[in-house]
């Protein structure tokens, strides 16, 4: 199975099994590659939504605040 690796709706996927299975630095890792995709797709509050997810899961991500 081929996953298109900008579909945002699996790539939240992924990031919610990252985060139940205990690692969080990969959720907050693939979480902050969706924003950024959203934002790039021109989705801003989507995008600013999901950056609130990665900065509660890791507060000092510094690319994120940018």
């Amino acid at each position: 199975m081929r996953v298109d690796p900008k579909d945002a709706n699996v790539l939240m996927r992924i990031g919610d099994l990252h985060l139940k299975s205990g690692a969080a630095p990969k959720a907050a890792e693939v979480y902050a590659t969706v924003s950024r995709e959203l934002a790039q797709a021109g989705f801003e509050a989507k995008a600013v939504a999901v950056a609130k997810q990665v900065l509660r899961i890791d507060p000092d991500r510094v690319e994120i605040r940018v």
